[in-house]
């Protein structure tokens, strides 16, 4: 048996878990720069607010109803994504992080789902404060379905079990084709030209005509609604093909210092990433652009660069910002840049050139000494030079705009939320005469 969970609005929900006065108030969480709505609770559903609408157009709509609004806090929500992941790996062993908010478990022996789903969502709730749906089937594609039936079907109670013949065939046909995973507006189309209209009749269709119509995906996707499982969990998140660190800035800016110092930032971030799935890199590109809504002159360029693989981060920086040189014009004002990492090897296969002058082994105890330091007292604790705020007296333009954003209850210390007792008809006793010692 396999089951989806996944986090009920998320973005919203943690924004709610150490802010109780929200229990009951519309929330929306914004993208990058404030600029769209990303993430809506269930109340703010209710008012017929948009996913994706710019916040400038529903500002005075939002007011009006006292919605709260949140910036992206990625911090806050990682963590408890974390957090999360922790609970659910108590109850299998078998788990693939399927996204910052699902993910998939597995079972190979027979259990009261039911059961299982309601402790899931019960421990979940009390233990991290985020509210959960579980759905479980024979394979991944019928537990996705039973997930999205396990929060709106009708009745709905957050656990749906699809464990028998007679339900999977009910809840495929209370089911529109659009909602079956993996199934795409181009992909509807295209079964339509095969008189396919729906998932019953893409679980009886002939594998082999959806294969030719869709590829091998259709053709998994037939066999997963007959309940024979075709897509393993992915329990090793495999190593990513490229790394982007990309932004767009808060401020349009065409300082060439503060390009410098974004562009290296990026370059550091993706640097730490490489690290982190002890990859290196061999290519870099940093690209450029102004502000393509604005009505001035338009400019956006990128440039490569090839070198011996590497992920210090002090190299790559340097490479960057050589790219940057060769790219930057000061008429224009610019607003986002970005480092792309590509041609990705593993670091133990990076070997020493007779060529240059470049110790490996002191470069990896360096880095691994710097992200220890960062991972304890806190990101960018050291970070190198040109990278650092006080290479700039101006304000740093670049930065995100980010007006509503929340404090990072979970992983800062002076962030942390601060819990006041009143006292109500109580006398307040007099503190007690402190000792010498």
């Amino acid at each position: 048996m396999f089951a989806l969970v996944d986090a009920n609005s998320f973005y919203a929900a943690c924004e709610r878990v150490f802010r109780p006065d929200l229990a009951n108030r519309p929330v929306v969480v914004l993208s990058n720069n404030d600029g769209c709505i990303v993430a809506r609770s269930k109340q703010a559903k209710e008012l017929g607010i948009e996913m994706g609408v710019p916040y400038f157009q529903v500002k005075a709509m939002l007011q009006r109803n006292h919605v709260a609004v949140f910036s992206s806090n990625y911090t806050l929500y990682s963590d408890m994504s974390r957090r999360t992941q922790e609970v659910l790996r108590l109850f299998s062993d078998d788990m693939e992080v399927y996204s910052i908010d699902e993910s998939f478990l597995h079972w190979s022996a027979e259990f009261p789902w039911q059961n299982i789903g309601e402790e899931i969502l019960d421990k979940v709730q009390r233990w991290t404060g985020l509210p959960v749906g579980a759905g479980f089937g024979p394979t991944k594609t019928l537990a996705k379905l039973a997930n999205h039936l396990a929060k709106r079907a009708k009745g709905a109670t957050g656990v749906h079990v699809l464990d028998n013949a007679a339900r999977i065939t009910a809840a495929l046909g209370n089911t529109e084709l659009g909602n079956i995973w993996g199934i795409s507006g181009g992909f509807i189309r295209r079964l339509a030209k095969l008189g396919v209209t729906t998932p019953l009749q893409l679980r009886g269709a002939n594998p082999l005509a959806v294969r030719r119509a869709m590829g091998v995906v259709g053709e998994r996707i037939v066999y997963e609604l007959r309940g024979e499982s075709c897509i393993p969990l992915e329990c090793v998140t495999p190593n990513k093909q490229n790394i982007c660190c990309s932004r767009s800035f808060g401020q349009v800016t065409n300082n060439p210092d503060m390009m410098r110092e974004a562009v290296g930032t990026f370059a550091s971030q993706a640097a730490v990433k490489l690290r982190r799935q002890d990859l290196a890199a061999e290519r870099l590109v940093v690209f450029i652009q102004t502000d393509r809504h604005a009505e001035a002159p338009q400019y956006a360029a990128s440039w490569p660069e090839r070198f011996p693989p590497t992920n210090d981060t002090r190299e790559l920086a340097r490479h960057a910002t050589a790219c940057l040189q060769k790219i930057f014009r000061p008429e224009y004002h610019y607003k986002k840049a970005g480092v792309l990492l590509m041609d990705l090897c593993r670091r133990e296969q990076v070997a020493p050139s007779l060529f240059e002058d470049r110790n490996l082994e002191a470069s990896n105890r360096l880095m691994q000494l710097m992200d220890k330091i960062n991972g304890e007292h806190g990101r960018g604790t050291i970070r190198l030079a040109s990278c650092s705020p006080q290479t700039l007296n101006a304000c740093r333009t670049w930065h995100l705009r980010s007006e509503h954003c929340s404090p990072r209850y979970t992983t800062q210390w002076d962030e942390l939320p601060l819990a006041l007792a009143k006292h109500q008809g109580f006398p307040v006793l007099p503190a007690a005469p402190r000792s010498e010692h």
